[in-house]
């Protein structure tokens, strides 16, 4: 929430600086993959994740974060929620 809406987090980014025919074609599966656990995980826990690296562009940062910010706020629903409810 206290994120800056117009100076996106350098550390957000950092994978996408990598020139590579390979890595641009697989660009939306590294940036968002990659977490592990240290723990095993107990039936009815909640996984959480900093839903601000799966933003792929600068230039989507400030569109991003105003969503996920009304998401919290319980302004909108989410995607996930929308699909169970419709479901």
């Amino acid at each position: 929430m206290t994120v800056d809406l117009y100076n996106p987090p350098e550390e957000v980014f950092n994978k996408a600086t990598v020139n590579s025919p390979v890595y641009a074609r697989h660009i939306r599966q590294i940036l968002s993959v990659g977490g592990h656990t240290l723990r095993d995980i107990k039936k009815g826990e909640e996984i959480k994740c900093n839903y601000l690296s799966f933003i792929g562009s600068p230039t989507d940062w400030k569109e991003e974060v105003a969503n996920l910010r009304s998401m919290c706020t319980g302004e909108t629903m989410g995607e996930i929620f929308k699909y169970e409810e419709d479901n």
